[in-house]
């Protein structure tokens, strides 16, 4: 059986979305309805993405890069950023 995808549309753009959640995270970007970090002032239009940036400010959850202070989360990111410093 054939199912259509439903796509949903930005009467705004024209762009179109896989999900009704996709398009109205659009839509709050769009219509300039993010929401600042206090810290550092980047935008998010979800309130969980916002959150989970937050959590980058708390330093006892971060891994610094020792050669451009640049901070991560996850061990895996740092190392995988790492290679950036890396001379070929």
């Amino acid at each position: 059986m054939y199912m259509a995808k439903k796509a949903f549309v930005c009467t705004k753009c024209s762009k179109s979305f896989p999900t009704n959640a996709d398009l109205q995270k659009h839509m709050r970007r769009e219509n300039g309805q993010t929401i600042a970090c206090d810290k550092c002032g980047i935008r998010f239009a979800e309130n969980s993405n916002l959150k989970a940036h937050i959590d980058m400010h708390n330093e006892e959850h971060n891994l610094k890069c020792l050669k451009c202070d640049k901070v991560f989360r996850h061990r895996s990111s740092l190392s995988r950023h790492m290679k950036v410093h890396s001379s070929n």
